[in-house]
């Protein structure tokens, strides 16, 4: 790919200006000098996810097809799910069975709550007679014995009441604990119901998908690339060229698909690493006035304005070596200081006025 400019500075169409012709002798002039770096790329959304699916199955479903906008939550494909349902139904019912039992009108907790109000009263019963038989006791209206099975049968009854009393409440913590485990089941297979189900993350296009229904569907397979956001100017810059480059610069950036028309853009990041498959650096850019129609994965060629200068002194390039020499219109030659070179115009920081004449070094005959 090559640059539609590569560093520019006084170009007529990019600076408004006109009478670009150029005589056989000449005079250095002044014009706002622009340097720039070129750079290839891509439009990208500015956010890029993968559907990927986490359970296996039949594709039952696709609602989406490359290039559709989609929404957030939006439904995109099912996946086969009989087994799933089942699994699902049944610790749904597993967690309602569990749920009744632990309520205190359940037949379990109903029985025990039974059992042990009669133990109670078998408790105050016994009790009662206890005392009765002691105050007897003191009076000799009855024996030892008599009260000694009295103190026995309320010793006894109010065992069997504090140990009811114990199984009652050991009964709720193991159905509680069963509800809580049956529900914990049920959340289990409902997420991996839904799983069944895969929904977009965000707001964006879908950039490509890769399954048709009937097809079968492993875990980890990728379903859709979706991209969110804006699309962004994606750029490479070479090593040479990277250290030119800061954010906030200014980018003039050319669709391949809308070759002729410039976008504005701005350098947003650098990226410290260095991209092994493109062999260079990457650096974004959004637009400043983004193209009517955008695609994913457009390629474009971009110049980073990496330098301005107002005012600059230049001569043509037909009128200066490649050693930094120019012929005066006497004849004589004289080295001067150059400064930025484009594909028109070199910049002279010194060892010239805009009172000299210069006739050119290279014939026109040859110049590019």
């Amino acid at each position: 790919m090559k640059p539609f400019f590569s560093t520019v500075f006084g170009l007529c169409w990019l600076a408004g200006l006109t009478g670009c012709r150029q005589e056989t002798v000449t005079q250095p002039q002044r014009r706002d000098v622009i340097d720039a770096v070129f750079a290839s790329g891509t439009l990208m959304p500015r956010d890029q996810y993968t559907l990927t699916a986490q359970v296996e199955g039949y594709l039952e479903h696709k609602y989406i097809q490359d290039g559709d906008s989609v929404r957030r939550g939006q439904l995109l494909f099912r996946i086969t799910d009989e087994s799933a349902r089942a699994n699902l139904t049944s610790a749904q019912a597993n967690y309602e069975l569990a749920r009744q039992n632990a309520a205190e009108q359940s037949p379990q907790l109903a029985a025990l709550r039974t059992q042990l109000d009669a133990a109670r009263r078998k408790m105050l019963t016994d009790s009662v007679n206890r005392n009765r038989y002691a105050v007897l006791l003191r009076t000799q209206a009855v024996s030892r014995a008599d009260f000694d099975r009295a103190e026995l049968a309320y010793t006894t009854s109010r065992a069997d009441y504090l140990a009811t009393q114990h199984d009652l409440q050991n009964l709720r913590q193991s159905l509680d604990n069963q509800q809580q485990t049956a529900r914990a089941q049920w959340i289990g297979q409902q997420e991996n119901y839904r799983n069944f189900t895969l929904r977009s993350e965000a707001d964006g296009r879908v950039l490509q998908t890769q399954k048709v229904p009937g097809e079968l569907v492993r875990k980890g397979d990728v379903l859709a690339t979706i991209g969110a956001g804006p699309l962004e100017v994606r750029l490479f810059v070479t090593e040479d060229d990277v250290q030119k480059v800061r954010a906030g610069q200014s980018v003039l950036v050319e669709l391949n698909t809308q070759r002729g028309t410039i976008y504005p853009a701005t350098i947003t990041r650098i990226y410290a690493s260095f991209d092994t498959k493109e062999q260079a650096f990457r650096v974004d850019a959004v637009f400043k006035r983004p193209p009517a129609s955008q695609l994913a994965g457009t390629q474009l060629q971009a110049n980073i304005i990496v330098a301005r200068q107002a005012r600059a002194l230049v001569i043509p390039k037909e009128y200066i070596t490649d050693d930094n020499r120019v012929r005066l219109r006497d004849g004589s030659e004289r080295r001067v200081q150059a400064g930025i070179r484009g594909d028109t115009w070199v910049e002279i920081r010194s060892g010239l006025t805009e009172q000299d004449e210069l006739v050119p070094v290279i014939p026109k005959a040859q110049s590019v």
